[in-house]
């Protein structure tokens, strides 16, 4: 789902020049009718191993992140 709006957001929404909600509305309703002509899937990229990888890249640990206003003087 997030790809999709991605898309949107690059490929429509900016730059922000509609004139109304209506224009814009018509543009969104537009492009998905454009995209679901594709009718051509997502190329994937991001594997399962992938994520278990990134899951256990040090920033991502909890014991690792200090609570805001911890250790600080202030």
């Amino acid at each position: 789902m997030e790809i999709y709006f991605s898309i949107l957001q690059r490929k429509v929404l900016t730059p922000n020049d509609c004139t109304s909600l209506k224009e814009l509305a018509e543009r969104i309703v537009a492009f998905g009718k454009r995209y679901s002509a594709l009718n051509k899937p997502f190329a994937w990229r991001f594997t399962r191993q992938d994520l278990e990888r990134r899951l256990l890249e040090p920033l991502l640990q909890p014991e690792l992140v200090t609570p805001i206003g911890v250790g600080r003087n202030g």
